[in-house]
């Protein structure tokens, strides 16, 4: 790992006047790291990678003209300076402004060692701290370290197998996914966000990929497409989609030309079914994927309620392991993740809670805690306290709900409770209430007028 005191300087380096980090600055940041891996890469020192002894008024270009060098040698890197101008005055600021910040970045990347691995180590530093800056939308391009780690342990990448992540922001799970395969074929993934999927490019080719595929646009209204423009599917989709997306585009895909939501058409304002029919239908014959959702989508009424009763009917729910409190910076809301497999070999659907396995303190970041969880899901064990096999006759009797209290006694009375994160809880399930009474509403007027 990086040496004590190195990733500091460099996070302060960033703008954060006003407690935020921009993806902007941040993006510049990396792709300075970035430069001085591929220089070690190449085996050849550029000056210009440099920190000058007094200030340089062309330091940008300069690096510029790097950036363009070294993409002559890694094709990939073409995408990636097609988007960062380090001459950009809306993003840097005037000429004097950020040649004085790239000369101080200089300055602490020169104290990189001989050690080829540092800058991979300090890129990923520098996306997981932008997770714990107060007040910031990280996580709706980035996951947490602990949370890659459940999700690609559970997913249990194979060599050889096409892996995907629909909705990849920065790329770290693609990355996990994409090592622990020892895959050898192209990367692939999709990202709506312009700033995110530069990020992942970056991250994926400072980790040793070359061949990727990284498409920018709406996966539920622009699909990645095989040459023959159908879905291109795949043996493994690993993804953690941005949560409370809101109104994501119900009209454009009632008439999907890929049959994707033959299941079902979610609400307006409930996009979590559309994220997951999309995924389950380009999952090859064989194929399997684990997806974060939001805990409503396991038991909300409505549209959402016929279209999960119609996949579990399929027999494409594997699993559903509930995350203990606060794994995700993003909400203090309860977090699950859903597995989906297309070649199941029985009829039930394994229920963990992992708000039981948490160790005393409520840590959830823990690796014991992950090892627990992990071990229960590959051995199916059941226990009465926090894990349950049930038949797929039990879940219609429960009127196909996937809520992990409905299979699992209920918790003890001792347990300690955290009021604060009970009370945030209490309130997103009345926000939830009101819209999907909004929804019906909106429901039963148009059946009116109709």
């Amino acid at each position: 790992m990086p040496r004590e005191g190195l990733p500091d300087a460099l996070w302060n380096t960033l703008d954060a006047s006003r407690g935020t980090v921009r993806t902007r600055i941040l993006k510049y940041l990396l792709a300075l790291i970035l430069l001085r891996f591929l220089e070690g890469r190449a085996g050849t020192r550029l000056e210009e990678l440099r920190s000058p002894q007094s200030y340089r008024p062309d330091l940008d270009i300069r690096i510029n003209e790097v950036a363009s060098k070294l993409a002559q040698t890694y094709p990939a890197l073409r995408d990636i300076f097609d988007q960062i101008d380090f001459t950009n005055t809306d993003d840097l600021g005037e000429s004097t402004a950020r040649n004085t910040w790239i000369c101080r970045v200089l300055r602490h990347l020169d104290e990189i060692g001989g050690d080829r691995t540092q800058p991979r180590d300090l890129f990923q530093e520098m996306l997981d701290r932008r997770l714990e800056r107060p007040g910031q939308n990280a996580t709706s391009m980035h996951t947490p370290r602990s949370l890659r780690e459940m999700i690609v342990r559970i997913a249990a990448p194979q060599a050889g197998e096409r892996i995907c992540d629909p909705f990849c922001g920065s790329g770290s799970l693609l990355v996990r996914a994409a090592k622990e395969s020892a895959t050898d074929r192209p990367i692939i993934g999709q990202d709506i966000n312009t700033e995110a999927r530069v990020i992942c490019l970056m991250n994926l080719v400072i980790n040793g990929f070359s061949d990727i595929r990284i498409k920018r646009g709406n996966a539920i209204e622009d699909p990645i497409l095989a040459d023959d423009g159908k879905l291109l599917l795949f043996d493994l989709i690993v993804t953690d989609p941005p949560l409370g997306r809101g109104r994501w585009g119900r009209s454009k895909i009632i008439e999907d030309p890929w049959g994707r939501f033959r299941w079902g058409i979610p609400p307006r304002t409930q996009w979590g079914w559309a994220a997951a029919s999309h995924i389950i239908s380009t999952l090859h014959e064989r194929g399997r994927a684990v997806v974060t959702a939001p805990l409503g989508l396991l038991f909300r009424g409505g549209p959402e309620a016929r279209i999960r009763q119609s996949v579990i009917e399929d027999n494409l729910v594997d699993g559903v392991i509930m995350l203990p409190r606060r794994s995700f910076r993003r909400t203090s809301g309860a977090i699950v993740l859903l597995v989906f497999n297309k070649s199941k070999c029985n009829d039930s659907i394994f229920f963990i809670d992992g708000r039981r396995i948490a160790d005393e303190g409520n840590d959830p970041n823990r690796s014991r805690n992950i090892d627990r969880v992990i071990s229960i899901w590959k051995e199916r064990k059941e226990n009465n306290a926090f894990s349950r096999l049930a038949p797929l006759d039990q879940v219609a009797a429960e009127n196909y709900s996937l809520d992990v209290a409905r299979y699992l006694p209920s918790v003890s009375l001792n347990e300690a409770v955290d009021l604060s994160v009970t009370r945030r809880e209490l309130k997103t399930v009345e926000t939830e209430l009101r819209r999907t009474w909004a929804e019906l509403t909106a429901a039963l007027g148009e059946t009116l007028d109709d």
